[in-house]
Order: C-alpha cells, then sequence, then structure tokens
C-alpha cells in the first residue's frame, strides 16, 4: 500500500536538550483522517511541523507519495498546508482578501484566477463578507477560518492542523468539522492533533497517542 504521509521512526530535540520525539512513526493514506492526541508537551505539534517539512528530524525519515520529503523540497509545499494553533502566528497580510491570495500569488497565477480562488473559498468558509477587513480586527473564530482558507485555496494534498478547535465556540468547531469531512471525500489527507478528545471521536479514523514524545 502507498501512502501519502510516512513519518518513519522519527527522533527530534530542541536546542538545549529537549527530546521532544523518540521513535515516533506515523502514517496516512490519501482520504484519511489522522489525529495526534495526548498532553501538553507531548509531541503533537513537533510531530506536524516535521510531517510539513518546517522541521527536519534527527534520527529517521519522512516519505511523502513514497518519496523522501528532503527530495522534493521546496517545490512539495504546494501539496502540503499547515494551520498553527494560533493564526495570528500565520497571518501577516493587510487584508483577509490578500491573506488568502498569497499563496496563489507565489505560484504567479494569473490575478483573474486569483479572485476567482479565492472568492470561492471564503464562499466555502462562510468569510466572503471580510475579505476586505483587516485581519488582526477579527475574532479567534474568523482568524482561523482565514489561515484554513490560506491553505485550502492552493488545494493541497495533505492539511495539517494543529489544534483547530482550541478556545471556540461549538458552532465554528462544528464548520471545522464539516470541512474536514469535506476534504476526505475529496480524497484529501488530513491530520489533526488536538486534545479535544470529544472532537477526535467524531472526525478520526486512526488515532496516534504520544505521550512524553513517544507512541503509546
Amino acid at each position: 500500500m502507498t501512502y501519502l504521509l510516512e513519518v518513519l521512526n522519527v527522533y527530534f530535540s530542541y536546542p538545549g536538550g529537549v527530546e521532544a520525539l523518540k521513535e515516533v512513526s506515523l502514517k496516512a493514506k490519501r482520504g484519511e483522517i489522522i489525529a495526534v492526541t495526548g498532553p501538553n508537551g507531548c509531541g503533537k505539534t513537533t510531530l506536524l511541523l516535521i510531517a510539513s517539512g518546517l522541521l527536519k528530524p534527527d534520527k529517521g525519515k519522512v516519505l511523502f507519495n513514497g518519496v523522501p520529503l528532503d527530495d522534493q523540497l521546496p517545490y512539495v509545499r504546494r501539496k502540503i498546508g499547515i494551520v498553527f494553533q494560533n493564526p495570528d502566528d500565520q497571518i501577516f497580510n493587510s487584508t483577509v482578501y490578500d491573506e488568502i491570495a498569497f499563496a496563489l500569488r507565489q505560484l504567479d497565477m494569473k490575478e483573474e484566477e486569483v479572485v476567482k480562488k479565492v472568492e470561492e473559498v471564503a464562499l466555502r468558509l462562510g468569510i466572503n463578507d471580510i475579505l476586505r477587513r483587516s485581519p488582526y480586527r477579527l475574532s479567534l473564530g474568523e482568524k482561523k477560518k482565514v489561515a484554513l482558507a490560506s491553505i485550502l485555496v492552493y488545494e493541497p494534498e495533505l492539511v495539517l492542523l494543529d489544534e483547530p478547535t482550541a478556545n471556540l465556540s461549538y458552532k465554528i468547531i462544528e464548520e471545522i468539522e464539516n470541512i474536514i469531512f469535506e476534504l476526505r471525500k475529496e480524497g484529501k489527507t488530513v491530520v489533526v492533533a488536538s486534545h479535544d478528545v470529544d472532537f477526535i471521536a467524531r472526525i478520526a479514523d486512526t488515532v496516534y497517542v504520544l505521550s512524553a514524545g513517544e507512541v503509546v
């Protein structure tokens, strides 16, 4: 079986010797929703950053479509989207429209096509009425949806979500769940790091539990 994502026997330590991951493996098929759970500090975010290619493991390897992720950088970044827990760590443009359009413009897409794709994804996430607003003046739920739109707009094959439901109302959580299910129907792979066990129980096909940097 060919997996879209394979994290194989990965170790990672931060400067100062803090060992975040110890021999961690994770595999995700196309059209599968994977959840990674465990207490704060167990390595969930680090695992997502390694799966996205933003961090490089000390030992072990990451495969994307059966090929080492490192060998496919930077081209493969257009196939992977990651949304951080805090949207303020991700948002940096002056308007919601420019935030969502940013990645498409890096791909040298014609502006009329950019407009079309931005409007489509904004409508899908229910943020089409705030496109001209500053993202810094939005609610947390709106910011989370803008950050999600900024990656969904370029249609990645792998979507990585770090604590997507943290501090959100049930209505917004339900909207995010629906988007995740839509992505699975489209054959996308979604990996969610979350300590929200009720949310995980509703969405996940497979669950990995981390404790102190290890899969338990």
